[in-house]
């Protein structure tokens, strides 16, 4: 075992996707671009940083120097488990539980859904190549600059509205979804609400694709012409051709009429529990999630798409877009730290902001801190020390204080697991 130390600073991998931002429009590039052997390439999308001890893209120490070019899982494997705290080393098997991200979005990710952990194992054993481990993954984003994208279905009689009004929807979903949807009375109960959800959504997600592209390109063109459809609001309207742009004769395109349109401003926040359908489709985020990279995708995207395990697994409930955003609260004790603490025991996030000396409160679970503005200096309850910058990320083992001394106004972002 290592002797007890107070803090590490990483080096964070970088994952390149074609949803990412370009160059140095992308936050996580600039995040990156601190490090002295990172070169940016201002024609490469730079779409997440990820910060933790997940094999596809595991952190390096960088400091202390004695530590340097060592993984972090490699580092807590080697008998540091005390760094994570009691009782999340009884929780999770002696493993970092939380994946701590960045993303930088310049065009629409998939629309998805996560499985539970009873879903992602029987996921990994019959299709491990496309579900590469067996943990569920809630996740939360906190919104860094104005962000949008899609969360949970809509209220049912937005629905009813959109198919009422819009010819091609009507025509790309079966006979027997459209009546269960236009027979509706005022007042359903939930469990009739849930049965006719998944008849309408899993009769547009298996409608034939050559259906799907014929309907989409009448709806665009006669959307060009009449922008005044009933119903379809501009913010509807310029979304539904972004996403047409993206992905044209794309199913996913048809799910705007489905789903919660969900904007943030910054500092605000969405929870993400498992089998709720999303997309995110523009702006930078910070994201903390259960350490897994189970995706099960349908729609706006390349890459391999399960319909049937979506259908299968997705929560068919209505909630109007407000109640998907998630409430924040300040910390009891500490001025200018805001909390974001979901139903999730893996994870949970905090804002820091502050321009004098600052002790970060002590959790009895381990961290990660990302600087996202302000330089200065750390200082650990030893004599450890050194200094920090934008773009620094530094993991702080449980029960650890660490002191920031700003040079200049600082804010950080914690991801961190405490229970």
């Amino acid at each position: 075992m290592d002797k007890k130390i107070d803090f590490l600073k990483l080096s964070c991998a970088v994952q390149n996707y074609h949803w990412g931002k370009i160059g140095l429009d992308s936050e996580v590039a600039r995040l990156k671009s601190g490090e002295p052997d990172f070169i940016i390439n201002n024609e490469q999308p730079y779409a997440e940083l990820w910060m933790g001890i997940h094999p596809k893209a595991p952190s390096i120490i960088v400091f202390p120097y004695d530590l340097r070019g060592q993984l972090l899982s490699r580092w807590l494997d080697d008998s540091n488990t005390w760094a994570l705290g009691e009782n999340v080393k009884k929780r999770f098997e002696n493993k970092l539980p939380f994946l701590f991200k960045v993303l930088s979005i310049n065009k629409a990710l998939s629309i998805q859904a996560h499985p539970t952990k009873d879903q992602a194992r029987k996921l990994h054993q019959t299709l491990p190549d496309k579900y590469p481990d067996d943990n569920h993954k809630p996740e939360m984003i906190v919104a860094i600059t104005k962000f949008q994208g899609f969360c949970g279905f809509r209220p049912l009689r937005e629905i009813k509205r959109f198919i009422s009004t819009i010819p091609e929807l009507k025509n790309v979903l079966s006979s027997e979804a459209v009546k269960s949807v236009l027979h509706l009375p005022m007042e359903v109960p939930p469990e009739t609400q849930t049965q006719v959800l998944k008849i309408c959504f899993t009769s547009l997600m298996n409608q034939d694709s050559h259906v799907i592209e014929r309907e989409l390109t009448d709806m665009m063109m006669r959307l060009e012409q009449d922008t005044g459809t009933p119903g379809l609001l501009t913010e509807e309207y310029l979304l539904l051709q972004k996403l047409y742009s993206w992905f044209p004769g794309d199913v996913g395109c048809f799910c705007i009429f489905f789903l919660n349109i969900i904007n943030l401003n910054p500092g605000q926040s969405m929870y993400l529990e498992p089998n709720v359908p999303h997309a995110y489709v523009s702006g930078d985020v910070i994201e903390c999630m259960a350490n897994s990279d189970n995706v099960v995708r349908a729609g706006l995207t390349p890459k391999f798409r399960d319909k049937d395990t979506l259908c299968e697994i997705l929560s068919f409930i209505s909630k109007p877009a407000e109640e998907q955003i998630f409430p924040s609260k300040p910390h009891p004790s500490s001025p200018g730290v805001t909390i974001y603490d979901p139903p999730s025991p893996e994870f949970s996030i905090a804002r820091f902001e502050f321009k004098d000396p600052f002790q970060t409160p002590a959790t009895n679970g381990p961290s990660i801190f990302l600087v996202l503005t302000g330089s200065g200096n750390i200082e650990g309850t030893s004599s450890l020390k050194t200094s920090y910058c934008h773009g620094d990320v530094i993991f702080v083992p449980a029960m650890n204080i660490i002191k920031f001394v700003p040079g200049e106004n600082t804010v950080l972002f914690q991801g961190y697991c405490e229970f």
